[in-house]
């Protein structure tokens, strides 16, 4: 029921949206200095191979996109990897995942490993600032934990659609965001049809390579409309080299994360995590 309800509500309000409109939690979105410091701080701490390595390490990392060159965005947009300097998700999945299960290895208390998992979650989304995708996951995230926590387990779609829902009541403005759609039609990707590709794939293809591939696809296949929207067309290859990237993207994130933290400590070791 409450998938059908975010739906039609997410329906109703971009049908009837005013020419222009805004998010509103975009716009009045909090920017405390100590963030700005340590971003600009992990920005000039930034070592790689060439100016374009450095942009994608800050794009994994922290969602900056500005350290892009022109070619690379543009490569970039034809392969349909765009998503790879929008901080996503995955990325915050990764982030409060590592948390969650290294505060287990530390034999934490349950209730203590939610709440260490939950601040870094609100700090991460400090970091990176005003990004759709990001205010998607985080607000799944609380729904996530919220079930975990009061152990009824979780539903992946329907804590999507219960942030969908809360997202739009909150902030209308979202429904015509571009960024909001491509996040929450790809989880809904991953969640729907991603489980049934992997076990179509598995049986010949092993479980690393059919999860990435199912992933991909179950992805694309969801924001197909949008991206067409977008662009006028979809490569087929776009499939195979989001598939060649997923490997990087955690490895990437883990350490452009190490990276932020020993930059304020010692840039130097800064530089070379990054």
């Amino acid at each position: 029921m409450i998938v059908y309800l975010a739906f039609g509500y997410w329906l109703f309000l971009w049908l009837s949206a005013e020419p222009n409109s805004h998010s509103v939690i975009k716009q009045s979105y909090p920017d405390p200095p100590f963030m700005q410091h340590l971003r600009q701080r992990f920005l000039d701490a930034l070592a790689g191979v060439s100016e374009d390595a450095r942009g994608l390490v800050a794009g994994l990392t922290i969602g900056e996109r500005d350290m892009v060159s022109p070619s690379l965005a543009e490569q970039m947009r034809d392969l349909s990897l765009t998503h790879l300097v929008a901080v996503s998700g995955a990325n915050l999945a990764i982030v409060m995942g590592a948390v969650y299960f290294l505060a287990a290895g530390f034999s934490l208390a349950r209730n203590l490993r939610f709440v260490l998992a939950l601040a870094v979650m609100l700090l991460y989304v400090l970091l990176v600032g005003p990004e759709s995708s990001v205010i998607r996951a985080a607000t799944m995230a609380l729904f996530v934990m919220l079930g975990l926590w009061l152990g009824r387990g979780s539903s992946s779609l329907y804590a999507l659609s219960c942030a969908v829902l809360l997202l739009l009541v909150i902030d209308p403005g979202l429904a015509t965001d571009v960024g909001f759609a491509l996040s929450a039609f790809a989880t809904a990707g991953l969640v729907l049809i991603a489980p049934l590709l992997y076990k179509r794939f598995s049986a010949r293809l092993g479980m690393v390579l059919s999860a990435g591939l199912a992933a991909s696809i179950a992805a694309q296949v969801y924001t197909l409309p949008i991206i067409l929207y977008l662009q006028p067309s979809l490569p087929i290859y776009s499939v195979v080299a989001n598939l060649l990237v997923e490997w990087v993207v955690a490895p990437v994130t883990i350490l452009g994360l190490i990276a932020v933290l020993l930059s304020l400590i010692f840039p130097p070791a800064a530089q070379l995590s990054s």
